[in-house]
């Protein structure tokens, strides 16, 4: 089972998330609620581009960029983000930039990752040595993503002390198609030859889903099986050609052994990238779907998940809000 939070939102307490200062001091609505901070011994040099280079499962060289994001105040807990887009992205300062503002603010570590696209070559190599007959809709490859994020976890695992973060408080979140690299690495198999492959990373405590992608793209027994607490943002609008918002729901729907909470928005000017924090109907909205990215942060590091679904209700209380 999971909740259901539907968000239409008229709570009146300021929440900019990439307009404007953040609503208030250390003690503003969106701060991190986990009580220890790291505030010494922190290497402020290890934030900023950094690029990672790794070899992939057939031999090849393949380099990819980070951006890691250092909040004034870290409290431990760390986000390591993948961007959506299936063509792949170059530059990480581009990725995730309203979600890095929401968790540092509230004390949270963010990394960007920016997924390396293939040349015409890259692409060719790779069907060749795969067997893939139709090499030329490898275009959107999205084969890389758990790869990538296995070496964003070990860069992040040995700069995890100067960094100031806690593997146990590691959560890995995407935006659409970096929704699906993040179910893989969760332990989903894909039914897409152009999906990411690989096995599961145990390291990630948690993940969170924004606009995840329609369960159809999975095989139905690995998405029941996944037992790690998930964190699923979607609503109206949540549409591209290819997803509808029913078939998001589903894929969470499809999470039974896992503790899966579901933010659903029902304002009707939603759009795809709302849930990116991007193009965003209302303040309202905005909010509401950054509060709960940090209370669930928050919750998964402290250890109080159970509480997570009330506590988040008393929070937008006075507004229409169901949980299922």
């Amino acid at each position: 089972m999971y909740r259901i939070l539907v968000l239409v939102l008229t709570a009146t307490a300021a929440l900019t998330v990439a307009c404007g200062p953040p609503a208030g001091p250390a003690g503003s609505t969106l701060r991190s609620t986990v009580d220890a901070r790291v505030d010494v011994g922190i290497d402020r040099d290890l934030g900023g581009v950094h690029r990672l280079d790794y070899e992939t499962a057939l031999g090849e060289p393949r380099r990819i960029e980070i951006d890691v994001r250092l909040p004034a105040e870290p409290n431990g807990s760390i986000v390591v983000w993948s961007h959506g887009g299936s063509r792949g992205k170059s530059d990480a300062t581009t990725v995730g930039t309203r979600w890095g503002r929401v968790f540092t603010r509230s004390g949270v570590t963010f990394v960007a990752v920016a997924h390396a696209p293939r040349s015409a070559v890259e692409r060719a190599s790779w069907c060749e040595a795969m067997a893939f007959d139709d090499c030329d809709t490898t275009r959107p490859l999205q084969w890389d993503r758990s790869h990538d994020a296995a070496t964003v976890f070990d860069w992040v695992e040995r700069h995890a002390e100067p960094l100031g973060v806690d593997m146990g408080r590691l959560v890995y979140g995407g935006h659409s198609a970096g929704s699906l690299g993040a179910l893989v690495v969760d332990g989903a198999t894909t039914t897409d030859p152009l999906a990411p492959v690989g096995p599961p990373d145990p390291r990630p405590v948690a993940f969170i889903l924004a606009s995840p992608s329609a369960a159809e793209r999975f095989d139905p027994d690995s998405l029941a099986a996944i037992d790690r607490p998930v964190l699923a943002l979607t609503g109206v609008g949540d549409q591209t050609s290819s997803t509808s918002p029913s078939q998001r729901v589903a894929t969470v729907d499809a999470l039974t052994s896992a503790p899966a909470h579901l933010v659903w928005s029902s304002d009707p000017d939603n759009r795809h990238a709302t849930f990116n924090l991007e193009r965003l109907p209302s303040r309202e909205v905005g909010r509401g779907l950054a509060l709960a990215g940090v209370m669930f942060v928050d919750a998964v590091a402290s250890d109080r998940l159970d509480g997570f679904a009330s506590a988040y209700a008393a929070r937008v209380a006075g507004t229409p809000v169901g949980l299922r």
